[in-house]
């Protein structure tokens, strides 16, 4: 049996990339692995896609996204009921933030 306990994706629109679809189950927030998650899949899409990226993400997204150096590019606003915020990320930042705090990997479980 197998068993996805998240999520996240990466896509092009007119030349700019975008981050998102981030998701955690229920059972298994609080546990670290979203900012996993979001930390190994910026570096992968760093490493290998892009410069930098966008995203419209909820209040939880935002704090881990600025945590490894996104920038708050606007006011939040409605998406289908519930807030999302502009955010946008870059591989200077990126990388500037980790290797600030020393990180191999910013979030050990």
């Amino acid at each position: 049996m197998c068993y996805r306990v998240g999520a996240v994706a990466c896509w092009e629109i007119d030349d700019q990339w975008h981050w998102g679809r981030f998701v955690v189950d229920d059972k298994f927030r609080g546990l670290g692995i979203g900012k996993q998650l979001a930390y190994h899949s910026l570096q992968d899409i760093f490493n290998n896609i892009t410069e930098s990226l966008t995203s419209d993400a909820r209040d939880t997204t935002v704090q881990i996204l600025k945590g490894l150096g996104g920038q708050v590019t606007g006011q939040a606003y409605d998406f289908y009921g519930m807030p999302v915020t502009p955010i946008n990320l870059t591989r200077s930042r990126f990388q500037h933030v980790i290797e600030e705090n020393a990180l191999i990997s910013p979030f050990v479980l």
